[in-house]
């Protein structure tokens, strides 16, 4: 399998103690990579060069990547998040605040030729939420975006979503690292996002005490949940250097979920055989 060709690169995980993010760094274990974990929790994984990193502390974001020397990086997966069971303002501190934070400082670490993919969600409405993400994408710093999320966790942005911030934070991620993969193209580093369906992970257990009856009625073509093996399997294909003409994109990896939302959404106005 391709997944050989990660052979003695550099590589950083993040949310690398569990989840997505454990699958990844066990994968790219097997393939040889030289892996630098990042989490809150402890990283128990065999290969993996575990460092704590806190996305709700700018210090300890900023401690992370100066560990890292410049342009040794050639590919990052950025897998930490919060659910939406946590304070709605941590919520978005963790997914896009710090997350903005984490991924701005690690640009000058990647090498020339790597290639970011950042977990998202089902975040096929954020083109048309543009005009409620920007307030909090426009705040440009760590220490605004923590005291924007303070105020407004409840606040009338986050009406787009049904007032969840955790479905507001990542589509707030997705539209940032859409508006930079042109940019950082250009120093040749690809950015990419991966919107991952239902996913069977220890997050899919929060996401159930939330709203258990409202993920049961989404539509789910491929009859089960995803594994985490499954979306990190993804992640791997999209920062590989064969995928060199891949920026800017956003993959939903959601067993045809996105596809009957949009469909749905369409009935009506297009005709179906």
């Amino acid at each position: 399998m391709f997944y050989s060709d990660y052979k003695g690169k550099t590589v950083v995980v993040t949310g690398a103690a569990s989840g997505m993010g454990a699958a990844t760094a066990e994968k790219l274990a097997e393939a040889g990579a030289t892996i630098i974990g990042a989490d809150i929790a402890p990283i128990t994984g065999e290969g993996v060069d575990g460092r704590h990193l806190d996305l709700t502390n700018a210090k300890s974001i900023e401690e992370f990547i100066a560990g890292i020397a410049d342009e040794s990086v050639d590919a990052l997966f950025h897998c930490a998040g919060l659910p939406r069971t946590f304070a709605a303002d941590k919520v978005i501190t963790v997914n896009f605040v710090g997350a903005r934070h984490f991924l701005e400082g690690m640009f000058p670490k990647m090498a020339e030729g790597g290639a970011v993919a950042a977990v998202a969600s089902l975040v096929i409405g954020w083109p048309q939420h543009v005009a409620n993400l920007l307030p909090v994408i426009n705040t440009g710093n760590f220490e605004a975006g923590v005291a924007w999320a303070e105020e407004n966790a409840e606040g009338p942005d986050l009406a787009a979503t049904q007032g969840d911030p955790y479905m507001f934070s990542k589509e707030a991620l997705a539209c940032w690292c859409t508006m930079m993969a042109p940019r950082w193209i250009q120093r040749g580093v690809r950015l990419n996002v991966i919107g991952p369906g239902p996913t069977a992970t220890p997050m899919m257990g929060e996401f159930e005490k939330a709203v258990g009856e409202q993920m049961a009625a989404l539509p789910l073509p491929i009859g089960r949940q995803s594994t985490a093996e499954e979306q990190a399997n993804l992640m791997l294909m999209m920062n590989h250097p064969a995928a060199s003409f891949l920026v800017g994109a956003t993959i939903y990896a959601d067993g045809g979920m996105s596809a009957s939302l949009m469909t749905m959404m369409t009935s009506g106005l297009v005709e179906m055989e």
